[in-house]
């Protein structure tokens, strides 16, 4: 009887034991499972928290798209509304590319006036902001002192942006000649 006992102990310690094993087994694949959940979880917040600032991204860059269009929209509607009076700016304050033509066009009115010119432009002075640029000139002008004060005079009536500084008249002693030295400054956008 003994053994019956023993081995009917020993039956209930093994199936103890099994059935502990089983448990640990399967509470270990509870706690992996739920770690796995665990895990999943984070990666899934992690995730949306990403697609979500993505999306502000995206957001954001359609509102600078839309009030870039909005701008542009203005600035095509000022440039219609501005346009007529470009050229008469370009007439008062020439851009850099027109102020290179201005000894020319200088030349040409001295010839008309049947003077004879010598213009040179000396320092380039650049605007900041919203200021205009300007260049130095020297010239010299030798003629009739009525046609040289004509000369000076249409000068500054067609060229709003051209400054005389200093004048320096000296009579070449042949009726009335003059020689007329002249420095300023020609203003440019």
């Amino acid at each position: 009887m003994r053994d019956l006992h023993t081995d009917a102990h020993t039956y209930t310690i093994d199936s103890m034991s099994d059935f502990k094993k089983q448990l640990i087994r399967q509470g270990i694949i509870i706690g992996a499972l739920i770690l796995l959940f665990g895990v999943f979880a984070y990666l899934l917040r992690a995730n949306i928290s990403h697609q979500s600032d993505v999306i502000g991204g995206l957001k954001e860059q359609r509102a600078q798209a839309s009030q870039s269009s909005k701008n542009l929209a203005n600035l095509i509607t000022d440039w219609g509304t501005v346009q007529p009076y470009q050229s008469t700016v370009a007439t008062l304050v020439p851009t850099k590319d027109t102020v290179v033509l201005f000894s020319k066009n200088l030349q040409t009115l001295a010839q008309q006036q049947q003077l004879n010119l010598n213009f040179s432009f000396q320092n380039d002075t650049s605007g900041s902001g919203s200021q205009v640029s300007s260049v130095q000139y020297t010239a010299t002008i030798e003629g009739d002192m009525a046609h040289i004060f004509s000369f000076l005079q249409s000068v500054q009536d067609q060229y709003f942006a051209f400054r005389i500084a200093s004048l320096d008249i000296t009579n070449e002693n042949k009726g009335n000649n003059v020689r007329v030295f002249f420095t300023g400054s020609v203003y440019y956008h």
